[in-house]
């Protein structure tokens, strides 16, 4: 019986380890709701100081029929928001929000806004506390005051990781990777000339960029277009209200 009542006290204290561990590893509904209130509130102070922030902007790029754009926003040495741009005819509207804390992706959120859809507008949001998911909420609505108004509800989240779209969007900014395209050629229509940006892989990325103003490198693309077909080129360019790139200046890279 002492045997037994001591195998009983062991197994109690135990568990009671355990539970204390699993405490320490998985924070309670409470500590969840203070870090998601310092989450939200941290977001809110990135969207005020944005408007001093250095913003650096990707070309925009298709692929399929996806077309999207990235902004980047710096304060000195430290980025802390990224915002993909994007668009369907399929999905419609989307914007992807990327709030860096020390680094770290600390709350994503996807916002849409698909005219083609019962319910046009969603908003899901992601929050992460030293890269681990704590929780997802999203909401939906019929039109844009509904969906301000409507309350979050949780949702069972299918990504524990957004620092891998990082990389993918800074490569988007900076041309590189996927994203290293190559001088395809330059399409011209009544009223308007873009000069295409392409790769040879299949189911790659694409970039236009309007033309408003022939220099040496466009008027020598339109001469022999097949001798500058694959080459690399180093642009100047900028966004126009429109959503569209608008070309500046180019020249061949060497």
């Amino acid at each position: 019986m002492i045997r037994h009542g001591l195998i009983l006290i062991l197994l109690i204290a135990a568990s009671c380890t355990k539970n204390t561990d699993e405490a320490q590893t998985y924070p309670g509904r409470e500590k969840i709701a203070v870090i998601k209130e310092q989450i939200i509130a941290f977001s809110d102070s990135i969207n005020t100081l944005v408007k001093g922030s250095i913003e650096q902007e990707s070309l925009i790029y298709t692929i399929n029929d996806y077309s999207f754009h990235v902004t980047r926003y710096v304060r000195g040495s430290d980025v802390s928001l990224y915002i993909e741009h994007g668009y369907s005819a399929s999905s419609g509207r989307v914007e992807n929000r990327y709030y860096l804390k020390n680094g770290k992706v600390v709350l994503y959120s996807h916002h849409v806004n698909n005219p083609q859809s019962l319910v046009p507008y969603k908003l899901v949001r992601e929050f992460y506390d030293a890269g681990e998911l704590l929780l997802s909420d999203h909401k939906t609505a019929k039109t844009a005051d509904e969906l301000d108004s409507t309350a979050f509800v949780r949702r069972i989240a299918r990504r524990t990781d957004r620092n891998t779209d990082i990389r993918t969007l800074n490569e988007a900014v900076y041309q590189r990777g996927a994203f290293n395209l190559s001088l395809e050629g330059i399409t011209q229509y009544p009223g308007a000339k873009y000069l295409i940006l392409s790769s040879n892989k299949v189911n790659s990325y694409r970039a236009a960029l309007l033309i408003k103003k022939e220099d040496a490198l466009i008027k020598s693309v339109i001469a022999d277009p097949e001798k500058y077909r694959g080459r690399k080129v180093d642009l100047d360019w900028k966004l126009e209200e429109k959503n569209q790139a608008l070309y500046v200046s180019g020249r061949l890279r060497h």
